[in-house]
């Protein structure tokens, strides 16, 4: 079997722990807060950054992976015997991410001439983010497990990633607010009558799809924009952030509605949670292929 490194970074939400099972290599996304240093997922559990941002009087910010991590990263699986290395990356809308990996490319081959059509390095603009690339991620390296060549994987990478869909509940409008998402009046007035916002995130671009009133609705509206969004064969996972059992709960609901299991819970990061805030949760389905139009 091909010696294949999937690379992917801790925006996917998927923890350390459940990449070692996937076999996904993971970058730590730095983020500061004030003049503090972070390194995410490895500092903090979920639960001690969904405190912080509670209680911090500075938002924090995520930055992208330094380029010499990245060039380390590659000459690693270089090193150690790979045939190629996959790196996933978050939009490049958003993040220079891409660019970093592009850089790293570039800069690896001019260090290590010899590596030229021995060793391929394809960084890979997920234009999304949250595990709307975590999925692709995960789908490369079951692909790569069941022996797939490079292209293959590719070729899986890039259908799941113009596929693949979140839609998102807000329960607190502060860090949404804060971030931009939504506008400071609509934030105050959502937040005296109890509204709630459904967004959609797709190919990286976020959307208010609908705005229910009151808690109890947010689980309902939630499964029917699956249920209207989804095609094929059922497939979802769901993330929670601090309300874990809100969470949970959506979960076995969608189970309920699907008669299917889920394939994964993870819990919302930080390049979600610093945007979204802590109280939020999502699904993540399988649409329509965007590359049919």
């Amino acid at each position: 079997m091909a010696k294949i490194r999937i690379l992917a970074d801790t925006s996917t939400d998927i923890s350390f722990e459940q990449a070692a099972e996937y076999g996904i290599d993971l970058f730590s996304i730095p983020l500061t807060v004030g003049d503090k240093a972070y390194q995410d997922g490895v500092d903090f559990t979920p639960e001690e950054f969904y405190k912080l941002l509670n209680t911090s009087p500075i938002i924090p910010t995520s930055s992208h992976i330094p380029l010499a991590t990245t060039q380390d990263a590659y000459r690693k699986a270089y090193e150690e015997g790979c045939e190629a290395v996959i790196h996933l990356c978050n939009s490049s809308k958003t993040s220079g991410m891409f660019n970093t990996a592009n850089l790293a490319r570039k800069f690896f081959f001019e260090e290590n001439p010899d590596a030229e059509g021995k060793f391929r390095i394809e960084p890979v603009d997920t234009h999304s983010f949250s595990l709307a690339y975590g999925i692709p991620a995960i789908f490369a390296a079951k692909k790569r497990d069941e022996g797939g060549s490079v292209d293959e994987i590719l070729e899986v990478i890039d259908e799941t990633v113009n596929r693949v869909e979140i839609y998102m509940a807000l329960y607190d409008l502060k860090f949404a607010k804060l971030s931009g998402r939504i506008s400071a009046a609509a934030a105050i007035v959502g937040s005296v009558i109890g509204i709630k916002p459904i967004m959609s995130m797709i190919d990286g671009e976020t959307k208010t799809v609908d705005k229910v009133r009151g808690e109890k609705a947010v689980i309902p509206r939630l499964i029917q924009a699956a249920k209207d969004n989804m095609e094929g064969d059922p497939f979802f996972m769901v993330a929670a952030g601090e309300i874990l059992d809100t969470g949970k709960d959506f979960q076995k609901a969608l189970e309920k509605e699907f008669k299917v299991k889920s394939s994964g819970f993870f819990r919302l990061g930080a390049a979600v949670s610093i945007n979204a805030g802590p109280k939020a949760i999502a699904v993540y389905v399988l649409g329509k292929d965007r590359r049919k139009g």
